[in-house]
């Protein structure tokens, strides 16, 4: 290929795989070491790897053995880099030694193998490493009520996202302060009673249920609990009214019962 009048030489992409010596020992595999060897898409073959390893590391007359220990025999299928550079493990073992191996053997399959165990292994120092991991985020949904009418009105449902370290109210207070502009929010459990910062409300145990958690601006609260008809021990027996929240951005909507609040 001719560009800007010089020649432009273009190289083969080269790929490093690892070989692994076997022997046969006492009618068992043993493994010896290993021998990487580089490739290109022309030489990943059986033949050309055997030379490879005869000329380099002077082993001849070897076979190539894959992960099962089954011949690699060379083939369309055995050809290319499709074939080996899939991080597999390739054995090569002296061919007539493992010819009279797999004569005495009825399964080499099912032969243990055995690693060699070097004299000279010093272990590995103790480190002061400790993984560093982010604490374990849940979704926990709070619903927004407000009264009108002297009636609960089930707004709308807000969603937050918390750890075992920020699931305590006085944070969820916060988040529904910043995020949604409740002045003085309070939490309240299904029963309609408020829950107060204690051991037994923090945590991802109290918070990551399936129980239902409203809250409130706490002004709005107190007037409509004071109402005689509305005693607190009353109040759970009160209707509660579903509101369907509109996105007052999207005036293509048919209603909008927003403005009611």
């Amino acid at each position: 290929m001719w560009h800007n009048d010089k020649c432009l030489i273009i190289h083969p992409r080269v790929f490093k795989i690892s070989l692994t010596l076997i022997k046969i020992e006492n009618d068992e595999i043993s493994v010896c070491k290993n021998y990487p060897i580089e490739i290109t898409e022309e030489t990943a073959n059986v033949n050309d790897i055997k030379n490879i390893i005869s000329s380099k590391h002077g082993f001849p007359n070897m076979t190539l053995l894959d992960c099962s220990f089954e011949i690699i025999r060379d083939n369309a299928n055995t050809r290319g880099e499709l074939y080996w550079n899939r991080r597999f493990k390739y054995f090569f073992v002296n061919q007539a030694e493992w010819k009279e191996f797999v004569e005495r053997v009825n399964n080499v399959k099912l032969k243990k193998v055995n690693h060699p165990v070097d004299l000279n292994y010093v272990p590995r120092a103790k480190t002061t490493y400790f993984p560093v991991t982010l604490p374990r985020t849940f979704r926990r949904s709070f619903t927004l009520l407000k009264i009108k009418n002297d009636q609960i009105w089930i707004y709308k449902h807000l969603p937050f996202n918390l750890t075992e370290y920020t699931a305590n109210l006085d944070y969820i207070r916060k988040q529904m302060i910043n995020e949604h502009g409740i002045e003085d929010p309070i939490v309240l459990d299904r029963k309609y009673k408020e829950i107060r910062d204690h051991v037994t409300t923090r945590g991802e145990n109290f918070w990551n249920t399936n129980n239902i958690f409203y809250f409130i601006d706490r002004k709005d609260w107190e007037k409509f609990d004071v109402e005689p008809q509305c005693k607190y021990h009353q109040i759970k027996f009160k209707k509660i009214n579903h509101s369907t929240y509109f996105d007052n951005s999207r005036p293509n909507y048919f209603k909008s019962k927003e403005s009611q609040f």
